[in-house]
């Protein structure tokens, strides 16, 4: 998974600074799926496979939603994005999806049959985020991977905090003569 890492530790530090503990994977994935930020997946096969196994389980999951939602077409049209493909090793998936809602879909089989197409439905990004990043995951790898990565970005971030802010101290500090004869210290030079 990849996210915009400044606008992602903004989000997780601001959830942690309210008091959610970003201990555990569901939060972090949680925030990763409801974060105002870009993020993409992208799925690499280690294997050849049909690309009605590989949409099959994603339809399966979502489609009493989408149903109840009205939106069954969308997921139709993104299902047949998969259709009378195979994918062998190497060959990928892209899945980015926007601030907006919109989800961006890339195939990449062989060199003749990649394609590349838009759909504007929060609801259908929304439920794809859900599929690998949600409690009921089709993919707990990818689900936990996701979240190490989220805490990464979260321990990033309270280092650059902490950096800023021993680097203000040290500039105030080293400007104040006050602060070496209270200290004992003399000023680098």
């Amino acid at each position: 998974m990849y996210v915009c890492p400044e606008l992602c530790a903004k989000e997780l530090s601001s959830r942690e600074r309210g008091g959610m503990d970003l201990k555990d994977v569901d939060p972090l994935c949680d925030a990763l799926m409801d974060g105002a930020f870009p993020k993409a997946m992208h799925m690499v096969f280690a294997r050849e496979i049909t690309g009605e196994q590989f949409v099959e389980p994603i339809t399966k999951a979502l489609a009493e939603r989408m149903q109840l939602m009205g939106l069954m077409g969308e997921l139709e049209e993104f299902a047949s994005m998969f259709q009378d493909r195979t994918f062998v090793r190497g060959n990928d998936v892209m899945l980015s999806f926007q601030k907006n809602g919109e989800l961006e879909v890339a195939v990449h089989g062989s060199v003749d049959s990649s394609s590349v197409k838009s759909f504007n439905s929060s609801a259908l990004s929304r439920g794809i985020l859900e599929v690998f990043l949600g409690a009921n995951t089709l993919s707990p790898t990818i689900r936990i991977a996701a979240g190490q990565g989220a805490m990464k970005l979260l321990d990033s971030d309270k280092v650059r905090r902490e950096y800023l802010h021993r680097s203000i101290l040290t500039e105030q500090d080293y400007k104040n003569p006050q602060y070496y004869k209270n200290k004992d210290k003399k000023k680098p030079e």
